[in-house]
C-alpha cells in the first residue's frame, strides 16, 4: 500500500515538473521574441528619428538596449529549448555549471541591475553636483566605464570555468553584482530624493523671502521630488520584484548549502526567465513615459 502511495506521489511530482519546465521555456521562448522586438523597434526608432537633445542617460539607454537584444537572442532561446527537452526527459538538466548557459545567464542577469546603478548616479550626480556632472558624464567617459564595467563581468564570470566551487562563486558573485550594487542603487535614490526635497531650501536662507514665496518653493521641490520617486518606482519596482525570488533563492543555497528544489521547484525554475522582464518591460515604460522616445517610435510606425 505505502509502495503505491509513494508511487502515485512520483508521478504527481514528475507530472507537475513536466508542465512547469514546458511552461517556463515557452514563456522564455516568448519573452526573447518579446524582448529583439520591442528594443530593436526602440533602436531603429531613435536611429531614424533622432531625439531632440541627446543627454546622457539617453546613451546609457541605448547601450544597454543593445545588451537586452543580446539577451534575447544568446540566452533565451537556449534556455528555453533546454527547458523544454529537460522536461520531455530528452535531458537531464538544463544549465550545468560551468556551461555556456551558466555563462550568458550570470553576464546578462546582472544588466539590468547596473544600467538601474548608472542611471541613479547619473541623476544623483546631476542633482548633487551639476558641475561634477558636466564633467565627468560625457559621452566619451560613460562609453568607456560601460566597457570597462561589462570586460570585467565577463572576465569574472569566466572564472567558473577555471575549477572554483559553485558555491564559493556564487557566494561572492551574489554579492558583488547584486546585493552590493542593490544596496547602492537604493542609496543614491534617497539621496537624490532629499536633494530634490531641499534644494531651493538653502537658497531661501541666503536671499529674503517672503513667506509666500517660502511656501511656493517648497511646494515646487516637494512635487519634484515626488515625480522623481513616482519615475523611478516605474523602473525600480519592476526590476526589484524580478530579481529577488531568483537572489532569495540563490541566497538559501549558498548560506543553507540546500538544493534550489527544496526551496521549490516552480519558483527555481521561473525566477531565471523573470530576471530578464525588466529587459521588455523597461524600454516599453520609457517609451509611453518619455515624450521623445514616444514621438520617434510613433513616427517610425507611421512609417
Amino acid at each position: 500500500m505505502n509502495n503505491i502511495t509513494s508511487d502515485e506521489n512520483r508521478e504527481k511530482v514528475k507530472k507537475f515538473e513536466f508542465i512547469v519546465l514546458l511552461f517556463n521555456g515557452s514563456f522564455s521562448l516568448l519573452l526573447s521574441a518579446a524582448i529583439c522586438l520591442v528594443n530593436i523597434v526602440l533602436l531603429a526608432a531613435t536611429t531614424k528619428n533622432p531625439l531632440r537633445s541627446v543627454k546622457v542617460i539617453d546613451n546609457i539607454h541605448n547601450a544597454f538596449f543593445y545588451i537586452n537584444v543580446m539577451a534575447g537572442a544568446m540566452f533565451l532561446p537556449y534556455f528555453g529549448i533546454a527547458e523544454i527537452l529537460h522536461g520531455l526527459e530528452i535531458t537531464t538538466t538544463t544549465i550545468q555549471y560551468p556551461s555556456y548557459l551558466s555563462l550568458t545567464l550570470l553576464f546578462f542577469a546582472q544588466s539590468n541591475v547596473q544600467r538601474a546603478l548608472f542611471i541613479s548616479i547619473e541623476r544623483c550626480t546631476a542633482f548633487i553636483s551639476p558641475h561634477l556632472h558636466r564633467r565627468m558624464m560625457t559621452k566619451r567617459k560613460v562609453l568607456i566605464t560601460l566597457l570597462s564595467t561589462e570586460s570585467f563581468l565577463l572576465l569574472f564570470v569566466c572564472l567558473s570555468f577555471a575549477g572554483i566551487n559553485q558555491m564559493v562563486f556564487y557566494a561572492i558573485y551574489i554579492h558583488v553584482f547584486f546585493s552590493a550594487p542593490m544596496l547602492f542603487l537604493l542609496i543614491t535614490t534617497f539621496v537624490t530624493y532629499w536633494k530634490l526635497k531641499n534644494r531651493n531650501r538653502v537658497v531661501s536662507n541666503e536671499i529674503p523671502q517672503t513667506g509666500e514665496q517660502l511656501e511656493l518653493h517648497k511646494n515646487q521641490t516637494n512635487r519634484t521630488a515626488r515625480k522623481y520617486l513616482k519615475v523611478v518606482s516605474l523602473f525600480l519596482g519592476p526590476l526589484f520584484l524580478s530579481i529577488l525570488p531568483w537572489h532569495i533563492l540563490k541566497v538559501i543555497e549558498v548560506i543553507y548549502n540546500i538544493t534550489a528544489r527544496d526551496a521549490g521547484f516552480f519558483w527555481q525554475r521561473f525566477s531565471i526567465p523573470l530576471l530578464f522582464l525588466p529587459n521588455a518591460v523597461g524600454p516599453v515604460v520609457l517609451t509611453l513615459r518619455f515624450e521623445g522616445y514616444y514621438n520617434s517610435v510613433k513616427r517610425f510606425i507611421r512609417r
